[in-house]
């Protein structure tokens, strides 16, 4: 499966997008700002 990463700032549609995408099997991370993704992407990927 594909990992995907969300980046949204707001809360309630990162966390649902998330959640479903998690649902789904794949691997999911969430980031609220360009910022924070860049961060995550190089430690997850």
């Amino acid at each position: 499966m594909p990992v995907i990463l969300v980046v949204d700032d707001e809360p309630l549609q990162r966390d649902i997008l998330k959640t479903i995408l998690d649902s789904k099997g794949y691997e999911t991370y969430a980031a609220s700002s360009g910022h924070e993704a860049l961060c995550i992407s190089k430690r997850a990927f």
